[in-house]
Order: structure tokens, then sequence, then C-alpha cells
């Protein structure tokens, strides 16, 4: 009789493990049911957000003698890689060009000029982050490339036409994206020296103010309507290397001048002018902001 009862228990606890391990997983089951069906309201309500651009920048690269020397590339190339994620930062389509002296006007710096420095369309920002960090990658991957090749001997460029063919590019997105917000942010010293116009005929006989309306008369300022330009890179150069050096205060005050009213000449606003501004690009501020 002792025997059958003690069978009687096992067998009893037996069945309550069993009910115990059969509970827990039908819990389990409920509880990934309920996880699962969470992620799928997440992922088929979320709002879909991103795909479209709030922004256009153009970013122009001076690759003459100007930018000659270790220490300019270098700072062109971080002023490069500040303004890309700048125009990462503005969520903006991004158009990168340099120019020289071999080439007329500008050359993409990569196989096609455009970077897509904005969020794709998606429910997982992290995601689309990933994806702009791998567009950001790719466009300081190609400024770099180009610093590669040797300057050309001689400082200077036309610099005036290669705004104008920027300034083209970037109205043209302008009107494909359909947004109104746009940036150019120029690398260069601004030393103009085109065969119609050069900067260092500003020599106290010939003032800023002269050689605008002369550009002016020659149909070179750049259409730049409603566009926040960003000037970097000025005084730039080895003293006393072959690129020509640093220039002195009053002639760098006189470029300022000039190119201040190239750009205002254009439509545009010159929003910074600097040799290393704190952020890229920069929007114009109104004083009384």
């Amino acid at each position: 009789m002792a025997r059958n009862r003690s069978r009687r228990r096992r067998s009893r606890r037996r069945g309550r493990g069993r009910r115990s391990s059969s509970r827990r997983y039908l819990w389990a089951i409920v509880v990934g049911g309920v996880a699962l069906l969470g992620y799928l309201l997440w992922f088929f309500l979320a709002p879909v957000s991103g795909g479209e651009p709030e922004a256009v920048c153009a970013i122009l690269i001076d690759r003459t003698a100007s930018s000659g020397g270790d220490s300019t590339e270098d700072h062109y190339k971080a002023l490069a890689a500040s303004a890309i994620e700048g125009c990462a930062d503005e969520q903006a389509v991004t158009l990168i060009y340099y120019f020289d002296q071999d080439r007329p006007g500008i050359t993409p710096v990569g196989d096609q000029a455009r970077y897509n420095l904005y969020r794709p369309e998606g429910r997982m920002v992290i995601k689309q982050d990933n994806q702009v960090d791998e567009e950001i990658d790719a466009a300081n991957a190609d400024v770099s490339a180009v610093f590669d090749d040797e300057t050309d001997a001689e400082r200077g460029s036309d610099v005036l036409q290669s705004l104008q063919a920027a300034s083209e590019s970037l109205r043209n997105r302008l009107s494909a994206e359909g947004v109104d917000e746009a940036y150019l942010i120029v690398i260069s010293d601004g030393f103009q020296t085109g065969a119609s116009l050069r900067v260092d005929e500003l020599d106290g006989t010939t003032g800023p103010r002269d050689l605008s309306e002369r550009a002016a008369e020659l149909d070179l300022l750049p259409v730049l309507d409603g566009v926040s330009v960003t000037w970097a890179g000025v005084r730039s150069g080895d003293p006393g290397g072959e690129s020509g050096g640093e220039v002195d205060d009053a002639f760098e005050r006189d470029v300022k001048l000039f190119w201040t009213q190239v750009i205002e000449g254009g439509g545009g606003s010159l929003c910074s002018y600097t040799f290393d501004p704190d952020v890229l690009p920069v929007a114009c501020v109104d004083e009384g902001d």
C-alpha cells in the first residue's frame, strides 16, 4: 500500500511538471507573438521619412597652384570634408566640382558630381543615416583623389568662369529637386587671372568696384539668386613658396570686396569669407536675428 501511494505521488509530481512546462511554453509563444505583432504594426504603421532633399549644396574646389603645398592641400581637403558634413546636416543634394588651368570650366571630383547627402525614404533612421554616411565617405574619397594630381605651375585661374559654371549647375539642380534652400561653398584664395580680368590689377589705381563693374559689363557675373555663399581658403599658400605665399592685408581686403560685389551683383549673399570657418556651409543671418 505504501509503495502504491509513493508511486501515485511521483506520478502527480510528474504531471504537475509537465503542465508547468506546457504553461511556460505557451506563455513564451504568447509573448513572442505579441512582440512580433508589435513589430509588424510598427513597421507598417510607422510614418515613412526621408526620400526628399531639403536643400542643394555646390562645393567648388580650387586645384590650381593656389592650392599647392602639402599644408594648403591638407587644409583644402579638411575644408571640403567640413563642407560635405555640413551639407549632410542640411539634408542636401550635393554637387562637388574642382577647377584648374588644364580644363575650361569645372570638372566633377568623381564619376558624377552628385552625392545624395540626405536620408533616403524609409522607417529606420539608423539605416537611413548609415546610407548617408556611405555617401559622405564616397564624396571624401573622390575629393582626396583629386588632390593626388600635381597642381599647375602658376598661381591663379579663371575663377569667374568656374563660378558661372557652378552656379548654373546649382540652379539646374534646384529646379530639378523643387527646393529653395541653396548653398555654394568656394574653396579658393580667389586669385582671379582670367584673360579678361585679373585681381592683380587691384594696385591702388584700379579698385574692387572697377573690376566688378567690368565683370558685369563682360557678362561674367554668376547667377546666384537667393544662394548663401561661403568663401573659404583665402590667404592660402606657403609664405615665400612657389605658389605665391600669403598676400598683404590691403590687397586681401580689395580681393574680398571684389568677390563680395561679384556675388551680390549676381543676386547671392556672401555669408562668410575667411580662411578657416567654424561651420560649413554658412547660412546668412540677418543682424536682427
